[in-house]
């Protein structure tokens, strides 16, 4: 296997045709495409980060990328570089592209960082599934490199490969007599409730910004999070929602009760999974649930369609009954850290010990006499 490294968006987009088609050939997530790789990297790359797309070829042929970037930081004054998923924190369970066995790729990928490409010095691999071959013990040998594997998130799934009644027997009784009650209730009071779907080029952003009005009346405002936290985010969303939209790989639900909009879903579809990336609701309708009323209505229209999986998607560090209670499976994620002992390691040790020392100076420096 051969191993190039594109390193500007130039040298990137002279690949995507054949970026394209292996994510059309080879099962991956949505989050590995190109349009969504480059968009990541227009809206939240640093002038402190360089692309370090590695490109595996067999034969002449690509069959392996890797969409990774190099960071550079700092800690205790050291100057270092990072190797990380471009699309660590903006997707779910970043990974590599692999036309062929996934070890194999994962061997060309460590025998070059170890022998080739050598200027690196730390590389932190979230959301890292148990079967992926950079969590096995071979990949970064412990001879030259220090490795510290910790939990991280669970991502939950719900599988649609049998029917919406079969499904739903899953949940409570009581909570499906629950759900009734809510819709005659909400019914009686605001009128007929009815989900409008936008998933058109010439609609869907009619749609995202409703979605967008919902959300800034929500807790997510004050918490800092969603599309409308800041105008970085939206324009992204905008964005990607308009790319995706032309490829029949995105919606926007919205429920409304009467005249009001009182929930949102924002998702993406891509092979056989539909992503729920986004949801949100008007805290004015919260004791319904209205959330819940419109995943029940968005399940029941894709247990009829030709997806097999609906994916929450996870949460670091909580396990949200709204998700664990209407799963049918989960995915337990880990970060992986990979740091050179002798170029980072040691060098870093030695950095903190030094700044501890002196701290303890400073201070007694700074005592007062007794």
């Amino acid at each position: 296997m051969d191993i190039t490294i594109l390193n500007t968006i130039e040298k990137i987009s002279q690949i995507e045709k054949e970026w394209v088609q292996l994510t059309k050939n080879n099962k991956c997530s949505l989050f590995l495409t190109y349009d969504y790789t480059l968009l990541l990297w227009q809206y939240f790359s640093t002038p402190a980060d360089e692309p370090f797309i590695m490109v595996v070829r067999e034969k002449g042929a690509i069959v392996g990328i890797a969409p990774f970037k190099v960071a550079r930081e700092k800690k205790f004054g050291i100057s270092y570089k990072t190797i990380r998923f471009i699309a660590q924190w903006h997707g779910d369970r970043p990974d590599i592209i692999a036309g062929v066995d996934k070890n194999r790729l994962w061997q060309a990928i460590y025998d070059y960082l170890h022998n080739v490409y050598t200027q690196w010095h730390a590389a932190v691999l979230a959301e890292q599934e148990t079967t992926a071959a950079v969590m096995d013990n071979e990949i970064f040998s412990s001879r030259y490199y220090f490795k510290n594997i910790t939990n991280l998130s669970v991502s939950y799934l719900i599988s649609m490969k049998s029917s919406w009644e079969d499904y739903s027997q899953q949940l409570s009784r009581s909570f499906r007599k629950r759900i009734k009650r809510w819709v005659k209730k909400l019914e009686a009071m605001t009128g007929k409730i009815k989900v409008d779907h936008f998933f058109q080029p010439q609609d869907i952003h009619d749609g995202l910004d409703r979605f967008i009005a919902l959300e800034e009346t929500s807790w997510k405002k004050d918490a800092g999070i969603g599309i409308s936290r800041d105008h970085k985010h939206k324009a992204f969303y905008h964005d990607l929602m308009g790319l995706l939209s032309k490829e029949d790989q995105a919606s926007v639900f919205i429920m409304k009760a009467g005249d009001e909009d009182i929930s949102g879903y924002l998702l993406y579809r891509f092979q056989e999974v539909v992503y729920a990336s986004q949801v949100t609701y008007n805290p004015s309708f919260s004791k319904y649930s209205p959330g819940m009323l419109l995943r029940v209505e968005l399940l029941q229209t894709f247990f009829e369609s030709s997806y097999e999986i609906f994916d929450m998607m996870g949460m670091v560090g909580r396990q949200p009954k709204h998700k664990t209670d209407w799963a049918t499976g989960a995915i337990e994620t880990f970060q992986v850290e990979v740091y050179k002992k002798k170029t980072f390691l040691f060098p870093i040790i030695w950095a903190k010990k030094i700044k501890r020392s002196l701290s303890l100076r400073r201070r007694k420096g700074n005592a007062s006499p007794s």
